[in-house]
């Protein structure tokens, strides 16, 4: 969880499936917070195999659902290609009837991944492309944002308040809002201007994004956290 869904539920602002009873929680409330693993706290590991493709190489990761699939991606896929020659779109999708929509050809390849495989496919990669859209994804993080960022990999993803408290409200890779409901040509443009950017990072800057995460999802920091919320009640 994050500091906001945390907020809400102890103010009664959250309310629906999640909180039916509008029940303000007070200090009575205990955040878990996500925590990233160890595996994923570092950048470009010595050995890395980078993937086959004459181009950019962008990963989509995890199941396929309306509120995940990457529309503004796979329908612009032409103008994209024209943008970035050789662009090469890996998704590593746990699987979904909505698989069936996207063809795998020559620049969409498809994958399935084990965990402990991730830290190597996301330095494998130039830029994550997170789709993730809605309420819970506005106020409720995600390890598919934080593990890419703290490998070092630039993540383009649609603003959100948990992201902003993710990566820091300045965060220079973020979609505006709304963005990927629209999924219209000003969309994609402006997802092609933050893979250009992307794209133009080197080693130092990919450390600088990488600080937030870095510092604020170890082990060790969430442990903390976790043992001075109890103290306190």
């Amino acid at each position: 969880f994050t500091d906001t869904w945390t907020d809400m539920l102890s103010s009664g602002k959250l309310t629906g499936a999640l909180n039916p009873n509008g029940r303000a929680w007070g200090n009575k409330v205990i955040t878990v917070s996500q925590v990233v693993s160890p595996e994923f706290m570092h950048l470009k590991p010595e050995g890395v195999k980078k993937f086959e493709s004459k181009g950019p190489v962008v990963g989509i990761f995890g199941r396929l659902a309306k509120a995940t699939y990457p529309y503004i991606i796979f329908r612009h896929m032409d103008f994209l290609k024209r943008m970035f020659p050789g662009i090469t779109f890996i998704i590593g999708s746990s699987g979904d009837s909505l698989d069936m929509k996207i063809k795998e050809t020559d620049n969409v390849i498809f994958h399935r991944y084990k965990y402990s495989e991730m830290p190597q496919v996301y330095n494998a990669c130039d830029a994550v492309f997170v789709s993730q859209r809605g309420f819970e994804w506005e106020f409720c993080g995600s390890l598919k944002t934080l593990e890419p960022a703290a490998c070092g990999t630039p993540v383009i993803c649609q603003t959100s308040t948990a992201r902003k408290e993710m990566l820091g409200a300045a965060y220079p890779l973020f979609l505006s809002e709304g963005s990927l409901e629209n999924s219209d040509q000003c969309a994609v443009m402006e997802f092609a201007d933050k893979l250009n950017l992307a794209l133009g990072y080197n080693d130092a800057d990919r450390y600088s994004l990488s600080l937030s995460t870095l510092d604020k999802y170890g082990l060790k920091v969430r442990a903390g956290e976790l043992k001075n919320q109890i103290e306190k009640l």
